[in-house]
């Protein structure tokens, strides 16, 4: 999955992450998180996730089913994740599944689609199908372009389709992805939700930097969210020697994004 989707990278919004309940997850790509931190914070960011399992040549096992279904139900009743996509590879085939909260209803409808067939190990030649050989052995298996161009589009669709809205950003949003890592979950406000981000590298003997990134949740609280920007802005002001009110960074800050930079010292005192 990782090489299909790097394969597409300049066409698709989302990066490939291991560590979440499924197989495999996608978050966008302008974003970065620590492989310690993944089961902590991921849930967040998820974008949509696919589960992989051997292969049953479109026999898809109840159990296969009712696990995407939990992940599904555990990512709606996380705050304001009204709907998620999913997929179900099996080497062979590839079943989507949709999931969305009811308005006005803690209740969740499922849709799931037909069962495409991606690979037929036969040597009866389809219409749909192409033939290709892989292997030292020059295997032949028949392969549907059509079924593989549809899971492409679906790695590679405008991101707006993937209707995420955890949190308020988009993949043009500067995350600090190329140079930072997300390493812990802070808090969760009225407004925001709260990061610690880590510098991905650094020379040998010096000391890692840390930023906190608050990202705003509703676009409707944005009002909200720019007045404590400034409070906070006043109180590094008046209080400029005290490190209980960090420096906002106003090149990386806008009115979704809010980002301080704090010291090493009181790195481990929030950790």
């Amino acid at each position: 999955m990782l090489t299909l989707l790097t394969s597409f990278k300049n066409n698709t919004a989302l990066r490939y992450l291991d560590g979440f309940s499924a197989d495999c997850t996608y978050i966008f790509k302008n974003g970065s998180i620590e492989s310690m931190s993944v089961a902590r914070v991921l849930e967040n960011f998820v974008i949509c996730f696919g589960e992989l399992k051997s292969s049953t040549n479109g026999n898809i096992k109840t159990a296969a089913i009712g696990q995407i279904g939990r992940y599904l139900y555990m990512l709606n009743k996380t705050r304001d994740r009204r709907k998620i996509c999913a997929f179900l590879y099996d080497f062979h085939t590839i079943t989507f599944f949709y999931c969305e909260k009811m308005l006005n209803k803690n209740d969740l409808r499922y849709y799931q689609s037909e069962t495409l067939k991606l690979i037929e190990d036969n040597h009866v030649k389809q219409s749909n199908f192409d033939i290709i050989t892989i292997g030292k052995e020059s295997r032949e298996i028949n392969f549907s372009k059509e079924n593989w161009t549809m899971f492409i589009e679906f790695l590679t669709m405008n991101w707006q389709f993937y209707d995420y809205k955890m949190l308020n950003i988009s993949p043009s949003y500067n995350l600090l992805g190329n140079s930072y890592e997300i390493a812990h979950r802070l808090g969760t406000g009225a407004t925001s939700f709260v990061y610690l981000l880590k510098e991905k590298q650094k020379k040998r003997n010096d000391k890692s930097k840390f930023c906190v990134m608050k990202i705003l949740s509703k676009n409707k609280l944005s009002l909200t969210f720019q007045g404590e920007m400034e409070i906070i802005k006043q109180l590094r002001e008046e209080y400029l020697n005290s490190s209980v009110f960090p420096n906002i960074l106003d090149s990386f800050s806008s009115g979704k994004i809010c980002l301080t930079n704090i010291t090493f010292e009181l790195f481990y005192l929030i950790k």
